[in-house]
């Protein structure tokens, strides 16, 4: 019986939907997001409101910090290349 209802949580957080609407513009974040997940695909749309389940949120929202870090690693790394190349000027 536990097996049945852990199952059965698991399946309910799976069929949780969100609604989202997606930043848009006519430059960078001008195409749809596309998220595949064990072999299934969703395509986003962006600038519009949509409903996807709570696991592909989760993908998106770990793409976005992963770009976020990037970034912030990109700058720290071209900030230490400048003072080490203004040393040897």
């Amino acid at each position: 019986m536990a097996i049945k209802k852990e199952e059965q949580k698991a399946r309910s957080w799976e069929d949780q939907k969100v609604r989202i609407k997606l930043f848009k513009d006519n430059e960078r974040y001008k195409d749809d997001v596309t998220v595949v997940v064990n072999g299934k695909v969703w395509k986003i749309q962006r600038g519009k409101e949509v409903e996807i389940p709570v696991f592909v949120w989760k993908v998106i929202q770990k793409g976005m910090e992963q770009d976020f870090n990037t970034a912030t690693l990109i700058q720290a790394e071209e900030e230490s290349f400048k003072s080490k190349e203004k040393a040897f000027t």
